[in-house]
């Protein structure tokens, strides 16, 4: 228990670092963190009112100036693909699509944007 409590607080630590400097992936987090943890538990209103909130947050992170410790290709790479996702996700709410298509989408954007917090936290 206590290794999993400090795995926790270390990924925190991390996504921490990472936005420190970069407000616009910390506006991204508040989103992203208030629709994907709700979806993980089967409640995906949240998700489904702020899925347009989240591509307005993944394009001005997308248009945003890089720190300079993060600032390379693989960042950029990982931005863009954070902004095609986020996409697709208001794309598949706005069609109504099934709960578990949605859920699995909001995972995808979860990922991407963990993604790029571990590619700023590599030195």
């Amino acid at each position: 228990m206590l290794a999993a409590l400090t795995g926790f607080a270390q990924h925190d630590q991390h996504e921490a670092i990472a936005m420190k400097n970069w407000p616009e992936l910390s506006a991204f987090h508040d989103i992203i963190s208030a629709t994907y943890h709700p979806a993980e538990e089967g409640q995906l209103m949240p998700l489904k009112t702020r899925s347009g909130e989240l591509l307005k947050d993944a394009h001005a992170l997308a248009h945003s100036k890089i720190p300079a410790a993060a600032n390379h290709p693989k960042v950029k790479a990982a931005v863009q693909q954070l902004l095609a996702e986020s996409t697709q996700l208001d794309k598949a709410v706005k069609a109504k699509q099934s709960d578990d298509k949605l859920t699995a989408q909001v995972g995808k954007v979860h990922d991407a944007f963990h993604h790029i917090v571990d590619l700023c936290n590599k030195k």
